[in-house]
């Protein structure tokens, strides 16, 4: 099995090399791709973001809104947080393989790990004994591939992650999937000075292999990779492809689906008579954050 890392810290860019790996380089495969995204906050493929986040701490912040092409929960990502992603050239990942290794490589570096049965890294706060997540992941499969990504919480900071994290707005009916809540804590309160290279090393010794630096001309090695980063980057797959909800607009229980309210899109430009303070909530500025989705640093 191979072990590559990402060169590049934008998730989109990241999200289609994960693509590529699982639908064009088969004969690459199996290998585990790492990486480490900008700060961003990541929904499901079938989640809402206006439930699952609150978009307008994330616009005043720079965290960019990100809709990965598999299921599962919303995700806050930044530079204290190092991801995975293990792509096989089966139908369908053994969903506790990734997980695995990863918990045989921490315990290398003397941190006990528990798998649960949704396949997520936990462990036991020093502190307060209490059970927390380091880890939480999502599965992706084609007809000849498949993928288990994930994330790995070192040195994350919370406080973001928990602002990240709240509501937008109340939703009275939704057909999107919800995330599971958990108490979170990091790698780096069992070992303050843990790094990301440590634990890919780490990783590489359970597997008897050294990682690999992806190099940087590989982004433009093929169309697809940049045609998915344009997709996956555009408000039209972030917001437009939520499921449908009921949102209460001044009193009015509204549905949208797709971003549409029958064939009114669902922006602020069609719903200026909002209040400010509502429409910074549901239609926040996101124009800063996509100039620089192009950038691959």
């Amino acid at each position: 099995m191979k072990i590559l890392f990402s060169p590049f810290n934008n998730p989109y860019v990241n999200l289609a090399l994960e693509d590529f790996f699982l639908r064009e380089q088969l004969g690459d495969l199996p290998l585990i791709l790492f990486y480490v995204n900008r700060p961003c906050v990541v929904f499901g493929r079938f989640q809402n973001p206006w439930l699952e986040s609150n978009l307008s701490f994330l616009a005043k912040n720079d965290l960019w809104p990100v809709r990965r092409q598999s299921g599962g929960g919303t995700v806050f990502h930044d530079e204290g947080n190092l991801n995975y992603c293990m792509i096989t050239q089966r139908p369908m990942v053994d969903k506790g393989e990734a997980v695995g290794i990863l918990k045989d490589a921490l315990k290398l570096l003397g941190i006990e790990a528990i798998v649960t049965e949704r396949f997520d890294l936990f462990c036991i706060d020093p502190v307060d004994g209490i059970q927390k997540k380091i880890s939480g992941s999502a599965y992706k499969q084609t007809k000849d591939a498949s993928f288990h990504h994930g994330t790995l919480l070192i040195n994350s900071d919370l406080n973001n992650l928990q602002k990240s994290l709240e509501a937008s707005a109340e939703i009275s009916e939704t057909r999107s999937i919800h995330s599971v809540r958990s108490k979170v804590m990091t790698l780096s309160q069992f070992k303050v000075d843990i790094s990301k290279e440590e634990i890919i090393r780490a990783v590489g010794s359970v597997l008897g292999v050294k990682s690999e630096v992806i190099p940087k001309d590989f982004f433009y090695s093929s169309d697809q990779i940049q045609l998915k980063v344009d997709l996956w980057s555009s408000p039209q797959w972030v917001f437009k492809e939520t499921p449908l909800f009921e949102i209460s607009l001044l009193g009015v229980m509204t549905k949208v689906y797709k971003g549409m309210i029958g064939e009114i899109e669902f922006n602020r430009e069609n719903f200026d008579y909002l209040p400010e303070e509502m429409k910074e909530r549901l239609f926040p500025d996101f124009s800063e954050q996509y100039k620089y989705c192009s950038l691959l640093f």
